[in-house]
């Protein structure tokens, strides 16, 4: 732990690398928690992404790993090429995935592609955690009714694919928010 705070204290770009090992080493613990932060925090994104889409499909895994168990919303940009890249392991795609869904901008993200029917099959298990959403704060619902739209709203997210004729959609629009 000491490590972790003197490399990233006195960013020390050369000890990076080992900020990443531990990460991978220990991915559901306190230390890997704090390294892979520590390497968001100094910005280093390309030695994480070069990890996530490196050769080793393990280290990859790993990475992608301590970035869910971190659940920091600055990693969602490193791994929805994840999400999306048809090309990668299964494995690999689906704990992106589960790392998405655990931070607030991540599930929305998710919600937005679901709701857009661009949410590979494969994937949504890995997303549709819905209590963890609901510990975000979010309220999801499946299928349609306008009571599913509370009488205060902060953010309503919507897909140009949702007709007029959506319940919720047209009570947005009569309630015009």
């Amino acid at each position: 732990a000491q490590f972790v705070g003197l490399v990233e204290k006195f960013k020390l770009a050369d000890r990076y690398p080992q900020l990443l090992a531990l990460a991978q080493e220990q991915p559901e613990s306190q230390l890997g928690v704090d390294a892979v932060r520590a390497l968001l925090n100094l910005g280093d994104r390309k030695l994480i992404r070069d990890a996530l889409l490196g050769s080793s499909p393990e280290q990859a895994l790993a990475t992608a790993k301590a970035l869910s168990t971190a659940a920091d919303g600055r990693a969602v940009s490193l791994l929805m090429p994840l999400v999306e890249d048809t090309q990668q392991p299964l494995e690999l795609r689906r704990q992106a995935t589960r790392a998405v869904a655990r931070t607030r901008n991540g599930a929305l993200h998710l919600i937005k592609l679901a709701q857009s029917g661009k949410l590979e099959k494969d994937l949504q298990p890995a997303a549709a955690n819905l209590e963890l959403l609901k510990a975000r704060g979010l309220r999801v619902h499946q299928g349609h009714h306008r009571d599913f739209l509370p009488g205060s709203v902060d953010v309503v997210v919507y897909s140009p694919a949702v007709g007029e004729d959506n319940p919720e959609e047209s009570d947005r629009l009569r309630r015009q928010f």
